[in-house]
This record gives structure tokens, C-alpha cells and sequence, in this order.
């Protein structure tokens, strides 16, 4: 709170008032203070961890060297765990019925099924349902009824007992049909997946697909 001045005159007072102590130059100072305390006890830090690194290495070189120590052994799976080997193979077959309960056209977009019929350009492969068909320019595509027969969902429901014949069906019948959990024999070479075991997260109806997403939180990829 006091500053210890010496035998200044008036003249070296005034000059001190007015240029060494402006803002800037007290700034400086105090923030230089600021800064010693923590340099300071880096420092201190520093040299303490030197001293005990070279301690822990003249006692390493003193002591008797140790026999090697045998490899550790593989832990052991759960005992109640069970894998068994997994193919898509067999879905191959519900192909067809998974497109049509995907996204086919963009009324759909929000979940909804349209009620008209669907076309689909025959170069193209774009689909539009037949509401919609109406308000496009479509003179460049070659539209033709994708379900000319029993309609969307008829021929599913035909075949069966109705499992899957609707988007919310079909989305129940794979959830029953897929594992709840899938771990990789090996890691996806550069793919960054390893063999961590990834779950099931949901179904998703994309536009012209129905994805199966799984999921994994950590692990090797």
C-alpha cells in the first residue's frame, strides 16, 4: 500500500507519477506477480521429480535381476456365455419384402404408408406413389406400377399368416429374427471395427431400405 522511495527529488517524482506508473507499466508489474508463485512451484515440482526418477534409477541398477515371469494366460470366457456363428444368408429371402415396406415415396417421409399405388421409373429406378405422381413432371421417366399384383403389402399377407406384411410387422419379425448382440471373429482391417460386441440399437425405414443398426460403446474400434 506504500511505496518505499528513496531521496528522489520533486522533478523525479513527477516523471515517476507520470510515466513509470501508468496503467500499462502497474499492469505489467502486477501481473508478474502473479505469475512468480506458480513458476516458482513448477520449478520446485520439477527438480522434486528429477531428484526421485534418479533415486528409482540407481535402485533399479543396485537390485538383482529378476527371472523372466511367464506369459499371462488368455482369461477365460464366462461359463455361461454361448456364440454361435451368425450368417445373413438366410434373410436374403425377405429381400423383396423389405422393400416393400421401405421409404418409396416422399409422403412417406414422416413414417406414414401410402395408400396409392407406387410407380417406378423403369431407367431411373425413382418411385413415387401415384397421388403424388400426379404433381411431378414426369415426362422424362418411364413410370410402371411396381405391385401391378395384389398390391403393396396383398401378396405378403397372401402368403402367410400377415407377419411382416406391414412396415411395423416386418420391423417386429426382424427384431425377433436378428441377434440382440454380434461380435466380429476379427477386426475389419482398416476399417477401425474391431471385436468389441455391438447391440442392437433398432430398425430403421430408410428410402428404398430397411437398415439394421447395431452399436457399440468402446472397445477396440
Amino acid at each position: 500500500d506504500q511505496l518505499l522511495l528513496g531521496g528522489e527529488s520533486e522533478v523525479q517524482l513527477s516523471d515517476l507519477a507520470g510515466n513509470a506508473m501508468s496503467l500499462p507499466v502497474v499492469s505489467a508489474c502486477i501481473l508478474s506477480a502473479f505469475c512468480i508463485a506458480p513458476h516458482a512451484a513448477a520449478a520446485a515440482a520439477t527438480a522434486a521429480k528429477d531428484e526421485v526418477g534418479e533415486s528409482s534409477a540407481e535402485e533399479a541398477e543396485a537390485a538383482p535381476p529378476h527371472p523372466p515371469s511367464a506369459a499371462p494366460e488368455p482369461a477365460a470366457a464366462p461359463s455361461g456365455a454361448e456364440h454361435k456363428r451368425f450368417s445373413f444368408g438366410p434373410f436374403v429371402g425377405l429381400a423383396g419384402r423389405a422393400q416393400c415396406c421401405s421409404v418409396l415415396c416422399t409422403c412417406e417421409s414422416s413414417g406414414d404408408v401410402s395408400q396409392h399405388g407406387i410407380l417406378r421409373c423403369s431407367c431411373c429406378q425413382a418411385t413415387l406413389c401415384g397421388m403424388c405422381a400426379a404433381h411431378v413432371q414426369l415426362e422424362s421417366h418411364t413410370m410402371l406400377p411396381l405391385h401391378p399384383e395384389g398390391g403393396r403389402f396383398g401378396a405378403d399377407a397372401a402368403a402367410g399368416d400377415g407377419d411382416g406384411a406391414t412396415p411395423e410387422e416386418f420391423e417386429g419379425s426382424l427384431r425377433r429374427a436378428m441377434p440382440d448382440a454380434l461380435q466380429l471373429e476379427e477386426p475389419l482391417a482398416g476399417s477401425g471395427i474391431g471385436t468389441e460386441l455391438f447391440r442392437l440399437l433398432r430398425v430403421d425405414r430408410d428410402r428404398d431400405a430397411v437398415r439394421i443398426k447395431y452399436v457399440s460403446h468402446g472397445g477396440e474400434g
